[in-house]
């Protein structure tokens, strides 16, 4: 009878931590789709923006281009210092 029991409260317990899983996994999946939505707001603004200035108007949207690659190569290689070297070959090792 132990055995039913213990079993049947570890089904529960699983059954519960699936259910705050998903609903993380949820809330984590909106949150991300969110900031999507606002980014492309945002880039529509700034190209709207450097469009008043025919001259020198696109060198804004270049130079917020050009520091977004280099804080996503520093956070590769900051954060993740195998990945600068190929991940590649060592898949094949």
């Amino acid at each position: 009878m132990s055995l039913e029991v213990t079993g049947l409260s570890s089904v529960l317990r699983l059954g519960v931590a699936s259910l705050l899983t998903g609903v993380l996994i949820g809330v984590v999946g909106a949150a991300f789709r969110l900031c999507l939505s606002r980014a492309d707001l945002l880039r529509g603004e700034l190209l709207l923006w450097a469009h008043q200035w025919p001259a020198f108007g696109w060198l804004a949207p270049a130079l917020v281009a050009a520091a977004a690659t280099a804080l996503a190569r520093f956070l590769v290689v900051r954060f993740s210092p195998i990945a600068p070297n190929g991940s590649a070959p060592l898949a094949w090792k």
